[in-house]
């Protein structure tokens, strides 16, 4: 696992134009050992043949979705539909705006 020095922090921070107090600089390196931690564990990983496991469809289980063909219906109960909203224009129903 690498070792991240606070020399090497500090001009990281000068070069980004951050200003960290120390208490955030020691967090920054705690969490860089940690993911550096991670990454470590991520390099023991056995993936080959991870491609050609795909392209031949083998996944962790075997069940498959059917699919199910497109149709299109007509909607015959617009008028019902315009009566759950007062607020109409013409064809087009009115909602509360819910986005500042």
């Amino acid at each position: 696992m690498e070792r991240f020095e606070r020399k090497e922090l500090n001009r990281l921070c000068r070069q980004s134009r951050l200003r960290l107090k120390n208490k955030e600089i020691r967090k920054l390196q705690e969490d860089l050992q940690e993911l550096s931690g991670y990454l470590t564990k991520l390099e023991g990983i056995e993936v080959t043949n991870t491609y050609e496991a795909i392209e031949e469809g083998y996944w962790m289980h075997k069940n498959k979705t059917p699919l199910r063909k497109d149709r299109v219906e007509e909607f015959d109960q617009k008028e019902l539909m315009r009566k759950n909203f007062p607020k109409r224009n013409h064809n087009f129903v009115t909602v509360p705006k819910v986005i500042k």
